[in-house]
């Protein structure tokens, strides 16, 4: 009787002792490790919101994770693709990519004098003075009624060989101006030998306009700019005169008997 009654209790302890079945995804398998059976299924991780990126197709997202697209680089050439024609390789203006612009035209005229050492026939002189195109020069446009210093430019042009330049610009009044009118002087250009400099002059010439226009609701063609060119002088500001040294005075061509 003794016997039984300790069999009894010691199965009632190891009972008690051994723990109770897990369910795995609706599974019950035995918690003896012995007997799990593995679950090759994994359990699905949480997404988190905070990191995930969605790529929205535009531009040239990098990885097609970000949403904003690499700005365009205006190279100047392309007035389908280069939004305010800006050139020089500045990123583009975002505010003018869906902005109507209108195509700008017009020539530009250089006149000059005799710099001869002695004294011009009159056709010589006539032929001097007479406009000629303004070849392969650089212009600056500005938005504006003035030629701000180290500000922003709407765009750059150049002339081609009959001093005709073509640009397209957004609606707006603007300031077209020589390359050298793009910065301030440097000291050395008011230290110039054989220039005399009026430095108030020249500096109120600087923020002028060369030509003004301004764009409304189509296309403007037939602007035109006649520029004077002073003899020895390589700035066309009128401010500036001419103090070293002449030519040596011979008789000009086509004068001889």
């Amino acid at each position: 009787m003794k016997k039984a009654l300790l069999f009894f209790l010691t199965a009632v302890t190891l009972t008690a002792c051994t723990p109770p079945a897990t369910t795995d995804g609706g599974t019950t398998v035995p918690a003896d490790s012995s007997l799990a059976a593995a679950d090759s299924t994994p359990a699905p991780q949480p997404v988190d919101s905070t990191t995930a990126v969605a790529d929205n197709g535009e531009g040239s997202d990098a990885g097609n994770t970000g949403t904003t697209p690499t700005p365009k680089v205006d190279n100047g050439n392309n007035t389908a693709t280069d939004a305010g024609n800006t050139g020089g390789g500045r990123v583009r203006d975002p505010n003018l990519a869906n902005t109507k612009m209108f195509k700008v035209t017009g020539n530009i005229l250089v006149a000059g004098s005799y710099c001869g050492g002695a004294a011009p026939s009159k056709e010589m002189e006539e032929e001097a003075r007479r406009p000629k195109p303004f070849a392969n020069q650089g212009f600056l446009i500005r938005s504006g009624k003035m030629n701000a210093l180290g500000t922003a430019m709407a765009t750059r042009t150049r002339t081609d060989a009959n001093g005709t330049f073509n640009v397209e610009l957004a609606p707006g009044t603007y300031c077209m101006v020589l390359e050298e009118k793009e910065r301030v002087r440097d000291a050395a250009f008011y230290n110039n030998q054989g220039v005399v400099v009026d430095k108030p002059c020249d500096q109120k010439w600087l923020n002028t306009c060369d030509l003004s226009f301004t764009v409304a609701d189509k296309n403007i063609s037939g602007l035109r700019l006649t520029l004077n060119k002073k003899c020895f002088i390589a700035s066309f500001s009128p401010c500036l005169t001419w103090n070293g040294p002449l030519p040596p005075a011979a008789a000009p061509r086509g004068s001889e008997k």
